[in-house]
Order: C-alpha cells, then sequence, then structure tokens
C-alpha cells in the first residue's frame, strides 16, 4: 500500500509491519509486539536491527531515530526486577529516557519473510512451508465502480494487495449497468438513470483484506461505495516456520555452501555430512532450527540450511541420513533486515528516514593453533 502523506505516525508504520508479519503467526511461546515505550506520535526516524542491543539503541539516539523494529524481542519472560546497571533494564533505561518505542517482530516475521528472503537471495523457489501452523484464507473483494474508472480503482487495489490466486497485479471484470435515482429539487421528480460500469473482483488474503478494502473506499469515484467479501473456499495456503522443495538440477553440498557463502556472507559454517554428496531437496530455516531436523528428515529433505543446531540432535540427523549446514544464528536472520527496510521504505514518505543497523555476531572464529 502506497502512503501519500508527509508524515506518518508510529502506529502506522507498525501497522505496515504487522501486515506483513501478522502477530498472529507468532509461535505461542513467542513475546512480539511493543516492548518499550508507546505508538502515539510522529515517527522522526526508524531503525531496524535483528537484535534489541544497547549498540542498536545508541545508534537510533546518535540518528534521532524514535522507533526502533528489531527481530528478536527485548523481553522473552516476566522480569522480577529491572536494574539499570545490567541488561535488559541498561537498554530499557535508555531507549525510554529518549523517548524511543521498541517493537519486536520475531517468529511471526520467520514465517513470513526470513526464510522466504533467503531462498530469494540463494536463488531458489521453495515453495513448501516445513513445519505448517496454520492456513490463511483468501477473499473475494467484488465491487462495481463506473467502466471509465475501473483500470484505476483495479490498480489501486493490487498496491495494496489484491490479486487473482497467486497471481499479481490481476483482477476480473465483469461489463453491468447499474441504475440510480438521484435526489431531485423540492417539488420536482427525480429520473431513473443507468450507467456502464464494470464489476471488479480481485482475491485477498486475509492479511491484506482491510489494506484492499481501505483502497477501494479511497479510490472509488462513488461517497459509499458497496463491497461485496467472500470467504473462499478451501484450506488457504499454509503458514508456518522453515521452506522446503526440490532444485531445478542436483547440486553437490560443497557448490551449495559456496552459493550461501556468497549469498549470505556467514562468518563460518559447519557440516553434518559428506560435502561431496549431490542433494536436491533443501530445506532453509533462519535462526535456530534444531527442532525441525526430524521434520526436515520426515519430510526427505537431504540438506537441511539453518543457523545454529544441537550437538545431539546433529547426531541423531546423522544417523537418519540427513546433512545439515549450519550457517549461524545471525548470518541466517541478518537479511530480513534490509528486506524490511526495503519494504517500509516503499510504502512511507522520504520525511521518514529509516535505516538498517548491522552488528558484528558475538562469536570471534579462532585459528587453529
Amino acid at each position: 500500500m502506497l502512503v501519500w502523506v508527509a508524515r506518518m505516525d508510529k502506529h502506522q508504520i507498525v501497522g505496515l509491519v504487522e501486515a506483513l508479519a501478522p502477530p498472529r503467526f507468532a509461535a505461542s511461546w513467542d513475546n512480539v509486539g511493543l516492548q518499550v515505550g508507546d505508538l502515539a506520535g510522529e515517527a522522526r526516524g526508524v531503525l531496524v536491527s535483528v537484535n534489541p542491543s544497547l549498540a542498536a539503541a545508541s545508534y537510533a539516539i546518535a540518528r534521532r531515530h524514535n522507533l526502533l523494529v528489531t527481530h528478536h524481542p527485548l523481553l522473552f519472560r516476566p522480569q522480577k526486577s529491572l536494574p539499570t546497571d545490567r541488561e535488559p533494564g541498561r537498554t530499557i533505561a535508555k531507549l525510554m529516557g529518549h523517548d524511543i518505542a521498541l517493537y519486536a517482530a520475531h517468529t511471526n516475521l520467520d514465517a513470513t519473510a526470513c526464510n522466504r528472503r533467503i531462498a530469494d537471495l540463494l536463488g531458489w523457489k521453495l515453495d513448501q512451508v516445513l513445519d505448517p501452523a496454520g492456513r490463511e484464507p483468501w477473499f473475494k473483494v467484488a465491487i462495481f465502480v463506473p467502466t471509465s474508472q475501473a483500470e484505476d480503482l483495479a490498480r489501486a487495489m493490487w498496491e495494496a494487495g489484491g490479486r487473482v490466486a497467486a497471481s499479481d497485479l490481476a483482477s476480473l471484470t465483469h461489463p453491468v449497468e447499474g441504475t440510480f435515482r438521484a435526489k431531485a429539487p423540492a417539488g420536482a421528480r427525480s429520473q431513473m438513470q443507468t450507467v456502464a460500469g464494470t464489476k471488479l473482483e480481485v482475491v485477498a488474503r486475509q492479511r491484506d483484506l482491510d489494506d484492499v478494502l481501505a483502497a477501494a473506499r479511497r479510490n472509488h469515484p462513488y461517497e459509499s461505495p458497496a463491497c461485496d467479501v467472500l470467504k473462499l473456499e478451501g484450506d488457504g495456503d499454509a503458514w508456518g516456520i522453515g521452506l522446503f522443495g526440490d532444485l531445478p538440477e542436483p547440486a553437490t553440498i560443497a557448490a551449495i555452501a559456496a552459493r550461501v557463502r556468497t549469498a549470505l556472507d556467514p562468518r563460518s559454517m559447519r557440516l553434518v555430512g559428506d560435502a561431496t554428496r549431490e542433494v536436491r531437496r533443501v530445506a532453509i530455516c533462519s535462526g535456530s532450527g534444531s527442532e525441525l531436523c526430524g521434520v526436515a528428515a520426515d519430510r526427505g529433505v537431504e540438506l537441511f540450511i539453518t543457523g545454529e543446531v544441537r550437538y545431539h540432535t546433529a547426531l541423531d540427523a546423522r544417523d537418519r541420513g540427513l546433512a545439515i549446514l549450519e550457517i549461524g544464528h545471525q548470518a541466517s536472520e541478518e537479511p530480513v533486515v534490509d528486506f524490511l527496510v526495503g519494504y517500509l521504505r516503499e510504502r512511507l514518505p522520504t520525511t521518514v528516514p529509516i535505516e538498517a543497523f548491522h552488528e558484528a555476531e558475538p562469536f570471534e572464529i579462532l585459528s587453529p593453533p
């Protein structure tokens, strides 16, 4: 959805983040959403980071940003005390002292963007969810519009997320004839009138429905256009953590690792398996994918690329013939930062500064003695 305004409030920007990563997609154990501060008032600037670190907070202060959007939450569980001489109290105090709101999109962003971004960077069309948690329904929106303005209205609804099935920039149109009787002056008799029109139909995912309807009403020539909204039959699109699919051609794990190194620039990589083995079915999971190794093996995955795995999980995977390429937790999540910055820049006025914050991983790689 394109927003043609000179300013944006913080809650509006968070609304855009939640349109991309609905909070209902977050895992039950997760803590997503507003972490510190409030979302009232104008956004002076937005900083996007993987971690809600003290370094990220300090950078936001230096750049006069008052909204920090992070992947990881600062608070996972209730705190009995928040001393400000250590974390997380120190960062909370710094944010609150400079009126900076902190918002986290964690597993809900994993479910919609993190793994998709990795797949895109690797040039892979992975179209199956590794561990589905639910399904998102589709809705059909039908609206009558004068034929001369049907194309403009369709484009506005496309930009807000409307489409036909999985196609982009698509709609269905049907020629119709509308009738109405305009209000007549006192003492006069109004006449029935007809107008050539078009019935425009688009479909939208549940997460995009409100934006599509808002775009339709905002761009329609009538003051109160009538819309029909119908929930489509079927299970809808699966959503959840991880993606998997088959490569166009088999490739050695060594060749895939080289591709990953070029695309993601991890500080280090560890492999469970034989680098010379040719594989075709691959899966990816940003962050920690330990709990999904068994799921991957059950789905016939031959190579699982993830941020980190536990030792005994690696042993079990080796016994089941599942190769694992561990690329580092942070390296597997950093790509979503630039993606989210680009997503917001497309939808926000240029008067709102938006920056990415990248910091070094906490681990140093030591050379052998």
